[in-house]
């Protein structure tokens, strides 16, 4: 459990990203990374809940015990087609950069399948293949815009001109993916 006077909101959001860098490396060095199925406050077991395929990461840290439970079965291995993005809503990305944008998602949702089988999985994999696209502009731009909302429907209709949505058809589904263009974050 968290020590006293830390706040576990901000907790579960460090544990969430350290677990997605390591599915980042596990992509860099395997070439597919699993799914992150769940994060929280590392509970002591029993384990053996998760079922096959499920390796269980513990980490102790200042804030306190903590874990992360990755799905590392098989390789993502992509369906047969192609992904390809549109920009529903350009908001205050420059021309260029709404450019980047659409090739930014259709190579994070060609290299991050989303997994389908399981309306977890499905959210923890679309979680995956929308962050990969910040992380880009960053490698990119040397800043990004702010993930602030994905969606395996078309959810997001109404925005202002400091939002992109972007708009990605895959063999598995068609997924929107909403992102802040703060106007103070870039360089």
């Amino acid at each position: 459990m968290p020590a006293a006077g830390v706040n576990a909101a901000l907790a579960q959001q460090e544990v969430q990203q350290s677990a997605e860098c390591v599915a980042m490396k596990c992509e860099e060095h395997w070439g597919w990374s699993p799914s992150l199925t769940g994060s929280g406050p590392n509970s002591g077991g029993p384990y053996n809940t998760y079922g096959a395929g499920h390796t269980i990461i513990g980490a102790e840290t200042p804030s306190g015990k903590w874990q992360f439970i990755l799905y590392t079965a098989s390789p993502q291995v992509p369906l047969e087609g192609s992904v390809t993005a549109q920009s529903s809503h350009k908001g205050w990305a420059s021309s260029d950069q709404q450019t980047d944008l659409i090739r930014f998602a259709e190579e994070c949702f060609s290299s991050h399948a989303v997994d389908v089988s399981s309306p977890n999985q499905q959210q923890a994999t679309l979680h995956q293949a929308a962050q990969c696209i910040p992380t880009k502009c960053e490698e990119s731009w040397g800043w990004s815009p702010q993930l602030t909302g994905f969606s395996a429907a078309e959810a997001y209709s109404d925005f202002g001109e400091d939002h992109s949505v972007l708009h990605v058809e895959t063999p598995r589904g068609t997924f929107e993916v909403v992102l802040f263009f703060d106007p103070q974050a870039e360089p």
